[in-house]
């Protein structure tokens, strides 16, 4: 019909047998299966109520940066909130 029109592909014979498995193919099949039974163990094992709770901790101390950052901003922003009360409206 159109000459411009792209020809169709080979297809492949119905009866045509599949590839064999890779190596890699066989292996992870069996690690599949190894994997999934084992968190299948794992949630049997799990709390039924939901997440854990945290433990309690104490939290780590306050680095040289985030000191010198929660006073720098505390600084700037009180220099922006005087900005907007003398701000003309």
């Amino acid at each position: 019909e159109n000459e411009n029109a792209p020809e169709k592909g080979w297809k492949k014979p119905a009866d045509k047998p599949k590839r064999p498995l890779s190596a890699y193919n066989l292996f992870f099949r069996d690690e599949r299966e190894r994997i999934l039974s084992g968190i299948a163990e794992e949630n049997e094992n799990a709390p039924e109520k939901g997440w854990k709770k945290p433990a309690d901790k104490p939290k780590r101390p306050l680095s040289a940066y985030n000191l010198f950052f929660r006073d720098e901003r505390e600084r700037i922003l009180s220099g922006i909130a005087e900005e907007n009360e003398n701000a003309p409206e």
